[in-house]
């Protein structure tokens, strides 16, 4: 339908005005929120998006329209009245003249190569295996009746939903890759702690959270169900960071929240199977580092995060330094809060 308009519309700023519209409902979209809270006038990362979100908005904004618009300039950080030029465009230039970069699913298993962001976690892994610092550990407190067969069987729905949570980083003959298994293991525990104080139930969790991940072996997803009585329990959640981000544990509490219920009566709700995978992702990213795209950037001296995302999983966009002093000890990024899985 949007196609059919801009095809009559000769005025250069009401086609703007119309593709804009169209981005704030696509962006909206993405981000699960009303079109009205979606702001023309700010960027997507401005809503917190996400490698796979920013992916999702480009792959529907080039379905609707029939362009092919790059992801970095998704990610620039221009707002979306200004993006809305870009596409129209885009719209106007010859086929030859658009990208030819688009993300597409694969296979859900198999080996896959790293993000730089997770190159730079492995690479801190090897340095530090038994550091704490990208773990990502999420503990609430449930003052209720739990039924820990339901919950168990809601975290096993969910890492056969999401190949991140099947995901072990093996060295290959290339170098690290990131290898998505057919099935692994939930590690889920429970613990009878009738008679433990607050403090002992806090440790016990701390050091849980605290303990490494084997990121060879997996699995990275940890589950720690400890109850005190039948109407007090303590859920400890811990990731490693190179296959979760904030956004990732948002996506799981929702999907939580509907498996969860669901399941403590006996049925098995029907989710959406997730589009495409971090896996996708990186190896996307992969091809085009590997291409034109590539040469462009490194001339400009700048390394850009396709997600400008507020986490480690990928790089964020740094200038480049030509040369850098060296410190005596480097000190990781701390949490201070916790707050979607790829």
């Amino acid at each position: 339908m949007l196609l059919k308009m801009l095809a009559v519309v000769t005025d250069t700023t009401a086609r703007r005005a119309m593709v804009a519209v169209f981005l704030q409902e696509q962006a909206a979209q993405v981000l699960r929120l009303p079109t009205a809270q979606v702001d023309a006038n700010k960027p997507l990362h401005a809503y917190g998006v996400d490698s796979l979100m920013a992916v999702d908005f480009k792959s529907a904004v080039d379905a609707g329209l029939g362009i092919d618009l790059p992801l970095s300039d998704v990610l620039q950080g221009v707002s979306l009245s200004k993006l809305a030029e870009t596409v129209v465009t885009l719209m106007s230039a010859p086929p030859s003249q658009q990208a030819s970069n688009a993300v597409a699913a694969s296979s859900a298993t198999g080996d896959a190569p790293l993000s730089g962001g997770q190159q730079a976690l492995w690479f801190m892994h090897q340095l530090a295996p038994d550091s704490a610092a990208y773990h990502v550990p999420v503990a609430v407190r449930v003052r209720a009746g739990l039924d820990a067969n339901a919950l168990k069987g809601a975290f096993e729905a969910l890492v056969a939903r999401h190949p991140a949570l099947r995901t072990t980083f093996v060295m290959a003959a290339t170098g690290p890759v990131q290898r998505v298994h057919a099935e692994l293991p939930l590690d889920f525990t429970t613990t009878d702690a009738k008679g433990w104080s607050d403090a002992q139930v806090a440790e016990a969790l701390s050091a849980e959270a605290r303990r490494p991940f084997d990121l060879e072996k997996g699995p990275l997803l940890r589950v720690r169900l400890v109850s005190r009585s039948s109407e007090d329990h303590a859920l400890l959640i811990a990731m490693h960071h190179i296959v979760t981000d904030f956004w990732s544990l948002a996506v799981m509490a929702e999907e939580l929240d509907a498996l969860y219920p669901a399941l403590k009566l006996g049925k098995r709700p029907s989710l959406a199977q997730p589009a495409r995978t971090y896996a996708d992702y990186a190896r996307w990213q992969a091809e085009m580092l590997a291409g034109l795209a590539a040469r462009r950037w490194r001339s400009t001296g700048v390394s850009s995060c396709p997600a400008r995302c507020r986490c480690w999983t990928c790089p964020r966009t740094t200038r480049v330094p030509r040369r850098r002093p060296s410190t005596a000890t480097s000190t990781p990024p701390g949490w201070t809060r916790p707050s979607r899985t790829r």
